[in-house]
């Protein structure tokens, strides 16, 4: 059996679906506010664009989950992700061959820097077997909280966690990654063929 890992963002949909569901959350104007709060939080911080758990666009995420999700419960996101299932431009064409690829036999992993908030729900109409996705945490309250629980699914986590599922559900005759670059490099490195969208 051959494993095959689709990224979601800018690979199975054509935009970012992390910013897109904050604005479905928050709104347009509110959005514009706290992109600049973030923005300006960021002033004196010294970043690296090589790991995933220093990066800009991981501080940018943290910031937005501190902010606006800390606090809430699963069920007050669900208004938010069904505007946003409605706004999702699917790639056709990296669908359509997610799903010959399901077709083969092979097994599928949605692997996403993109949110367990909301992606399990994008993804139902996708065949797949698993996902692997930046994941926050929920407290005994049953409220979001503000820790990544296994860091910010990108870059190098994105790598290392794809290797793990490799190294658990394996061996596999082939891997394919199918992705975007520079984004994926590190998933690309951890399987035999890589497809760039």
């Amino acid at each position: 059996m051959r494993a095959v890992f689709f990224d979601f963002d800018h690979t199975l949909i054509t935009h970012d679906s992390n910013f897109d569901f904050f604005v479905q959350l928050v709104g347009w104007p509110r959005m514009i506010i706290y992109s600049a709060l973030a923005m300006l939080s960021m002033i004196g911080k010294n970043f690296s664009s090589a790991s995933a758990d220093t990066s800009r666009k991981t501080y940018l995420k943290a910031w937005m989950v501190r902010r606006v999700l800390t606090g809430r419960t699963p069920q007050e996101m669900e208004p938010a992700i069904a505007r946003l299932c409605a706004k999702v431009v699917w790639n056709d064409e990296i669908v359509h061959r997610l799903k010959q690829h399901d077709a083969a036999g092979d097994r599928i992993v949605i692997a996403s820097g993109g949110m367990n908030i909301y992606l399990p729900t994008l993804c139902r109409a996708l065949p797949h077997h698993d996902i692997l996705c930046t994941e926050i945490e929920v407290g005994a309250d049953g409220c979001y909280g503000e820790r990544f629980v296994n860091g910010n699914c990108v870059r190098d986590r994105k790598k290392k966690r794809v290797q793990d599922y490799i190294e658990k559900h394996g061996p596999f005759t082939e891997t394919w990654a199918y992705g975007n670059w520079p984004a994926d490099q590190g998933m690309f490195e951890a399987v035999q063929n890589k497809v760039v969208v």
